[in-house]
């Protein structure tokens, strides 16, 4: 149900997945249900469930469930496309299925349009005629034109009509992913409405070139750039799971106050003895842990440093730990010359505060296990962040810190 404030209205929608697989609740409609009004979309009602076991209503009125309140994404009036984002988690006992899509350009050569018309019971309605990309501008009765291509034509032969409150019904293919949305048609001869004119997800994916109006920036927001997404069951949005951890030096000795950032602003810091935990993180989402520690950089510096450096690039003693590279390496060129020599000099003799396109500490997840590489093959490539996918259970995750510099791990973690 969408409240406006000059009043209410039904139109239908679809829930769709993104390609983090996350369980975001967007919900794709039509562009047209709110143009011309003044929505006030965190009163949008959403009911879920609608729906009768047959093609016939029921003698009685079904029970059906419901979620309050929802944000605007983006929207396009050339495509018709409205997506939102409901405000709140949709419980897993729902049911809901987050829908999948396909944006490729390829016409579909069956299709079936599920909707709500006049805020019915669901209903399913089918043709087994192949969709057309209907290549003329089309008028609609509210003085919008839209342009050619970015509509298809469907005919549908099964399931009877559609009708007001249709409108942003989901359209699917034959592999049962979604296409496109209702924008709406015009009666024939016998007032009968079985030609319908649908915005094109593949249109809509770019659609007006900004994240205001197109899909991708929120259907996919890491740009995997893939055509086909299937769809997922509504996930438990209440599942969650606790990381712990320490940031230390390959001594043992723990790093304080390293900032831990998890993603979309979450972000945890370390105690004195480098210890850390966060909680109930969700199952649902994806994190990528990345350490950040830069101040105080002259902590572990000292002459002692530029002598083991010399010493190495001069072939007289060389490193024996790919660590001591690492913080060797202070302009992070993935290599050692006179120019890292120079860097950690100027820091010395307090001419310069930072490092050239560095920063004071680097952290490696421990599982990586820097220890146990050959040091006369070490590449510099290494992983800076630790990337949880797929996740059931509690983490224990561990980090190395290097401190930039530091050739023999003088340093003090504690500063």
């Amino acid at each position: 149900m969408m409240v406006l404030e000059e009043g209410i209205g039904w139109c239908s929608g679809t829930m769709l997945n993104n390609t983090e697989n996350d369980g975001t609740p967007y919900l794709l409609s039509a562009y047209h249900c709110q143009d011309g009004y003044t929505p006030m979309y965190d009163l949008w009602r959403f009911d879920f469930n609608y729906e009768s076991s047959n093609c016939q209503n029921p003698s009685s009125e079904p029970e059906f469930v419901s979620v309050l309140g929802s944000t605007l994404r983006s929207a396009w009036a050339n495509s018709d496309f409205l997506l939102l984002e409901i405000q709140k988690p949709i419980p897993a006992d729902y049911q809901v299925y987050l829908s999948g899509w396909n944006k490729s350009a390829q016409v579909p050569t069956q299709t079936t349009l599920i909707h709500h018309p006049t805020a019915d019971l669901k209903k399913i309605t089918t043709t087994s005629q192949v969709a057309q990309i209907y290549t003329a501008s089309i008028l609609w009765n509210n003085e919008v034109t839209t342009p050619p291509n970015h509509h298809f034509r469907v005919t549908f032969n099964q399931g009877g009509t559609f009708q007001i409150g249709s409108s942003g019904g989901g359209l699917f293919d034959q592999n049962k992913h979604l296409v496109a949305q209702l924008h709406g048609g015009f009666p024939d001869t016998l007032c009968r409405v079985t030609t319908a004119y649908l915005g094109r997800f593949a249109l809509s994916w770019e659609g007006g070139g900004t994240r205001e109006t197109r899909l991708k920036d929120w259907l996919d927001p890491n740009n995997k750039n893939v055509n086909l997404l299937d769809g997922i069951e509504n996930p438990d949005a209440s599942a969650t799971f606790d990381v712990q951890g320490k940031v230390m030096m390959s001594n043992g000795e723990g790093i304080a106050n390293v900032q831990l950032n998890f993603g979309d602003g979450l972000e945890i810091k370390t105690d004195l003895a480098g210890n850390y935990f966060i909680a109930e993180l969700s199952k649902n989402a994806r994190y990528q842990v990345a350490p950040i520690k830069n101040d105080n950089i002259i902590n572990g510096l000292s002459a002692f440093d530029l002598l083991k450096i010399q010493k190495h690039l001069l072939n007289i003693e060389t490193f024996t730990s790919p660590i001591q590279m690492i913080a060797a390496d202070a302009n992070h060129s993935e290599s050692l010359s006179a120019l890292d020599l120079l860097a950690i000099q100027k820091v010395l003799l307090n001419r310069e505060t930072t490092f050239p396109n560095n920063t004071s500490w680097r952290f490696i997840p421990e599982v990586f296990n820097l220890a146990s590489t050959n040091v006369e093959t070490f590449n510099f490539q290494f992983p800076e962040f630790y990337s949880i996918e797929d996740n059931f259970n509690d983490l224990i995750i561990n980090f190395i810190g290097i401190k930039i510099g530091d050739t023999n791990e003088s340093a003090d973690g504690k500063e």
